[in-house]
């Protein structure tokens, strides 16, 4: 099977490289090693400075599409893969709508140019510390996971829209710097775009203490998650704009934006449903108008805001529905709860509003059963706003007795024009 693959590739290539001879002659599953030396620290083996590698080290586009779709016509096996490690890939590799019968591995390797897996079918797709340009992958199916992680770095877009990926989708540890220009993806300025794709295990967009980068928007609308979200200590900047816009995702376990996240433009997650949301220890730099927002969400369980800092825009949750919500020890410029449902407790305590003049609460018409705060986390009588807020135990939450009472009005004598409604009055 080797023989003849290689001499069908040199009777169409030739010459070929050493870096396409090895991968051509790789079976059993092995790895066509293309670096110059074992050491990955060194930075010769950097796939950044790949432009620099040689030509022993570089592969065609044209040969990698051809093995690609046509190995498996000469008997190679589809548990072995195409499995690369360290090689400079030359061309654009257009893969669109092609069915690969083998998991397509290519690690620690540099692309000259874009890249185009649009409708392409493929058992897994797997660049870990790879460098390349903008990838097209839109409604690409990957029976399990893909794989963008460990040093990854995209210059360009990584475009998954309406993707099938049947395992997990892991971008920890990497980089993706949002770039115009390039053959594909001129309707899009995301630096990762996965709107609408199906994604049956859990997407990191980090994990402990492995966060990541996005320079550009990332792209989340109407996504589905079978598992969960995370985007723990990672970093997501569009400042100005959108950083994050997941508006309609679905996600079945929990959204973690925590333990350093930080956002520099608005993260928006309108009309989403997930189990829960912790942004514990984040921050949220917004575009001025909000920082956060989740308008209309539906939280099975507690959406937490513990330790979180949101400047430049409001904390927005109006109409959400959620079982807890608590914003205890974060610093806000100001939270709207308009119409949202807290099934059990609203939490505030030692709660910071930012700006004395501007900082505002706004719970017209929300509903919980209780609130569990102190009086200094509440802002400015001025600020505060609670009309028609059917809240069961308002009279016998500390802090808000205490602005109330600044209005020099007894909580029984609240005035008409804030229209209370179910309160339980001592």
């Amino acid at each position: 099977m080797t023989v003849d693959l290689l001499k069908s590739a040199e009777e169409k290539f030739a010459p070929l490289s050493e870096a396409e001879r090895r991968i051509l002659t790789a079976i059993d599953g092995k790895c066509a090693v293309c670096r110059n030396n074992d050491n990955d620290s060194d930075p010769i083996n950097d796939p950044r400075n790949g432009a620099k590698w040689d030509s022993s080290r570089t592969i065609r586009s044209d040969v990698l599409e051809w093995l690609c779709k046509q190995g498996g016509s000469f008997g190679k096996s589809s548990s072995s893969g195409v499995w690369v490690y360290g090689a400079k890939i030359a061309g654009v590799l257009n893969l669109s709508y092609a069915v690969i019968p083998y998991p397509l591995i290519l690690e620690r390797c540099a692309f000259m140019d874009d890249i185009s897996l649009k409708n392409a079918k493929v058992p897994s797709l797997i660049l870990t510390g790879s460098c390349t340009r903008t990838i097209l992958a839109d409604g690409i199916d990957v029976a399990n996971n893909v794989l963008l992680n460990n040093g990854f770095y995209s210059k360009g877009q990584a475009l998954f829209r309406g993707a099938k990926i049947g395992g997990a989708m892991r971008t920890e540890d990497a980089t993706f710097e949002y770039q115009a220009g390039g053959m594909f993806g001129e309707d899009s300025k995301n630096s990762l775009g996965c709107d609408r794709a199906t994604v049956n295990g859990s997407m990191f967009l980090s994990k402990p203490a492995h966060g990541s980068t996005f320079k550009g928007e990332v792209g989340l609308a109407g996504a589905f998650i079978g598992s969960n979200l995370e985007c723990d200590g990672s970093t997501f900047e569009n400042p100005g704009g959108i950083a994050i816009r997941a508006d309609r995702i679905k996600v079945v376990g929990g959204v973690f934006l925590r333990n350093g996240f930080s956002a520099k433009g608005a993260v928006r997650f309108l009309n989403a449903q997930m189990d829960v949301l912790d942004c514990s220890g984040s921050t949220f730099e917004g575009d001025c108008e909000a920082a956060f927002m989740a308008e209309a969400a539906t939280i099975s369980g507690y959406a937490v805001f513990a330790g979180t800092t949101a400047r430049r825009g409001a904390i927005q949750l109006r109409a959400v529905t959620a079982g807890d919500v608590s914003f205890r020890g974060a610093e806000l410029m100001s939270v709207d709860l308009r119409y949202a449902t807290v099934r059990r407790a609203l939490r505030l305590k030692r709660v910071q509003f930012l700006d004395s003049q501007r900082s505002e609460l706004n719970l017209r018409n929300a509903s919980t059963d209780s609130i569990d705060d102190d009086k200094d986390s509440w802002p400015g009588v001025g600020n505060l706003f609670l009309h028609g807020c059917p809240v069961k135990s308002l009279t016998e939450s500390t802090g808000c007795r205490n602005r109330l009472s600044r209005t020099r009005s007894r909580v029984s004598e609240v005035p008409v024009k804030w229209a209370f409604s179910r309160i339980e009055l001592g």
